[in-house]
């Protein structure tokens, strides 16, 4: 039994990597019901463990951050976006209690880092068949083929996936207590690991994973380090070799360099790394007992310490002086690719310096949180001020760092929250070096190896590779030992609260995980061209969720198009009640005036406004420069529909 939580965990988070990495609301909203019922029955089993100062702090923090976010709603104009980002905060929160509960016994977290191992390396396979077996495993489009995305859809997480899959291999194989075959299975998959990390070409995943890997080894001191070294480093570096030296594993994953579209090089070369790997393990273990010991200087470690003390400090100056420095002008990185990922030259990505447009995203959030300091724009807006304070044309849902796209949208209340939580988790791992340095460095390896790729890029939003990270600090920061085995009725009490309060809780990811099901079947309907499925879809997901504009939008524009254009426009104005400030209902609306013959302007010049740089918007505008409305009409039914119908399309 005490391996079940960690199971499920895993399980959630394998989950999650096979869909989208959980970034879209449904995912979301799923895994949060999933691991809220999981807490339950822990909770109902009276089988928790006693949390200690720290997990109690955090949990708090979590639920503060949590009634934050709903609060946000009040001035965001948005209450949809932010139940779903409402959802998010319970994910993480969820996952940290179920860590601090029931996985803070060595043995419960030894197998919570096993079985995550597990999850991460399946998931890391799964992205590797994609382009090393394409015959077998057919990835969808990317929007930049050279760069391994799948299965997450975002190349920079799956290189993350595999850099933490990678640290906890590294944790595992090095561990003297771990059975032979965990430490020789954990070292056969470096080659993997390392490979998918590689064909990401992501360079703030490889130094992100790098920092953990020194951070394990300076401060863990593991006992079989040098075995797990000397098994490691020849067969990823081999791995390595082969694929870089193999331009049609580089190149497009659409190019089978064989008939049976197998890259047999860089395949064999894998295989054969892996059993050496292991092979290495399983025969050097006999020796290991003579091997000299991994052991650096005291001096080393002390300036390591308060150089990981003081890390998330320097990494926030370097970002404000980075976008305080980018600041006098447009980033033209931001709407051309950057060498790395022109076709045929992904390598050159690992030695660009470029910013790839995060310093225009950057300023962005920066000038929104200077405008709104205290709380911020709302909960899931950055969206929403990114088109209308940006200077170039290029698409962005998110600020590609937590920290600055927390201060934007939840001001300083929702920064302060945020850096509690990770800083106080991190505290809480380090601290538990006194009771098992391994096992706490490894966890304190991972979330700091974490904390510094999201602070610049979207992590948070890709529950794949951040609930389990919460989770390990969860059980970092949780037990000191079980909880009396006799209950008093105070302790019954709190126990029945505690299952009252998740299930309440789980009122809202179940509502919007209903609506966001039906919502997707709508949108599906309406591009195949099938109104009355959509009209049927849209209506349910409304009754479920009544604030999702979405579904408006869709019932507005088939309303338009079976001839009912004054349904449409009062249909279309509710939306706009819901998101005052969304640019593309006001696009919606003179697209949909226009079909009844009425003047589409006024509105088409409101969206340009919330969205100044976007060419769709003016391009409309000046198609519609007349005042006879037979030209509106024409104009309006070959009018593109650049809203979001795709049930939120992902853009880096």
């Amino acid at each position: 039994m005490v391996a079940a939580p960690a199971g499920l965990l895993a399980a959630t988070t394998l989950a999650l990597g096979l869909a989208d990495g959980g970034y879209f609301a449904g995912a979301t909203a799923a895994a949060t019901v999933f691991l809220g019922m999981v807490l339950v029955l822990v909770v109902a089993s009276g089988a928790t463990l006693a949390p200690r100062a720290a997990g109690r702090l955090v949990m708090a923090a979590f639920g503060a951050l949590a009634t934050w976010v709903l609060l946000s709603s009040s001035w965001s104009g948005t209450s949809a976006r932010t139940l779903i980002e409402f959802d998010r905060v319970l994910l993480y929160g969820f996952g940290f209690a179920l860590g601090a509960l029931s996985l803070g016994t060595p043995r419960a977290t030894r197998w919570a880092l096993r079985l995550l191992w597990t999850a991460l390396l399946a998931l890391s396979a799964v992205g590797l068949l994609s382009r090393l077996a394409p015959a077998l495993l057919e990835a969808p489009a990317s929007l930049v083929p050279q760069r391994l995305s799948h299965p997450l859809g975002y190349w920079n997480a799956v290189g993350l996936l595999a850099g933490l899959g990678g640290l906890l291999a590294v944790g595992l194989a090095a561990d003297r207590r771990e059975p032979i075959p965990i430490r020789a299975a954990a070292a056969g998959s470096l080659p993997a690991l390392a490979l998918t990390l590689y064909l990401t070409f992501s360079r703030g995943a490889i130094l992100a994973t790098s920092v953990g890997i020194v951070t394990l080894l300076l401060l863990g001191r593991p006992r079989g380090t040098l075995l797990a070294l000397a098994a490691g480093i020849p067969t990823v570096g081999l791995t390595l070799l082969v694929a870089s030296l193999s331009p049609d594993l580089i190149g497009s994953p659409a190019l089978d360099p064989t008939p049976g579209g197998f890259r047999v090089g860089a395949l064999s070369a894998l295989v054969a790394s892996s059993f050496g790997a292991a092979l290495v393990v399983t025969r050097g273990l006999p020796l290991e007992p003579s091997l000299p010991r991994w052991h650096p200087g005291r001096k080393l470690r002390a300036w390591s310490r308060r150089l990981l003390l003081l890390s998330p400090i320097l990494l926030l100056a370097v970002v404000l002086a980075i976008v305080q420095d980018g600041s006098g002008g447009p980033s033209s990185q931001a709407v051309q690719p950057t060498p790395s990922e022109r076709p045929g030259e992904p390598r050159d990505r690992l030695t660009s310096i470029d910013s790839n447009g995060r310093l225009e995203l950057w300023r962005v959030a920066l000038g929104s949180f200077g405008a709104e300091p205290l709380h911020g724009t709302g909960a899931g807006t950055f969206a929403r001020t990114w088109v209308r304070e940006r200077r170039d044309p290029f698409r962005a849902q998110d600020g590609h760092s937590l920290v600055l796209e927390t201060l934007s949208e939840l001001g300083v209340v929702g920064g302060v929250l945020i850096a509690l939580i990770i800083g106080v988790g991190l505290r809480a791992a380090l601290a538990g070096r006194s009771r098992d340095r391994e096992t706490s460095s490894l966890i304190f390896a991972i979330a700091l190896a974490w904390t510094l790729h999201a602070s610049i890029d979207w992590d948070w939003e890709m529950p794949v590779v951040t609930l389990p990270v919460f989770a390990l600090l969860g059980a970092a920061s949780g037990a000191i030992g079980p909880a009396r085995p006799r209950a008093t009725r105070g302790d019954r009490s709190r126990r029945v609260l505690a299952i009252v309060v998740v299930l309440l809780l789980l009122v809202t990811p179940v509502r919007v995980g209903l609506s966001q099901q039906r919502l997707v079947e709508a949108i599906g309907a309406f591009n195949r061209g099938d109104c009355p499925r959509a009209i049927r879809a849209a209506l349910g997901s409304l009754d479920i969720l009544s604030q999702r504009s979405e579904a408006l939008e869709i019932l507005a524009y088939c309303d338009a198009r079976s001839g009912r254009s004054a349904l449409a426009a009062s249909v279309i104005a509710e939306a706009r009640r819901l998101e005052p400030d969304d640019w593309t209902l006001r696009y919606a609306t003179g697209v949909i005036l226009a079909t009844g013959g009425r003047d589409p302007r006024p509105q088409l010049r409101v969206a340009r406004t919330f969205n100044p740089a976007d060419p769709v918007v003016s391009r409309l505008l000046r198609r519609f420069e007349s005042e006879d409305p037979r030209v509106w009409r024409r104009e309006a039914a070959a009018a593109p529909l650049d809203v979001p119908l795709s049930g939120g399309v992902r853009t880096p």
